[in-house]
């Protein structure tokens, strides 16, 4: 991983928190990263997938998150942290 660069980091869940906020498909093209992460994630039937990402991109999908009120994402019928 190169020094400046970030990570993204998708878990599922197994049980739905209390607290996570719905994301669409459409928002999620400006964040491609994120969005990848998820697809892997839910292709590949892992339980974790972590990719790395620009500093920027990190950055504004974080600030989306948080405007968001939560880092944890509820795509579909299932529940991932950010």
């Amino acid at each position: 991983m190169d020094y400046y660069s970030k990570a993204i980091s998708v878990f599922k869940l197994q049980d739905t928190p209390t607290r996570y906020v719905n994301v669409t498909r459409e928002e999620l093209e400006e964040y491609p990263t994120l969005k990848r992460a998820i697809d892997e994630c839910i292709e590949s039937n892992e339980d974790h997938i972590c990719l790395e990402t620009p500093p920027d991109e990190w950055e504004r999908t974080i600030s989306f998150l948080a405007k968001k009120g939560s880092y944890t994402i509820k795509i579909g019928g299932g529940v991932l942290p950010g």
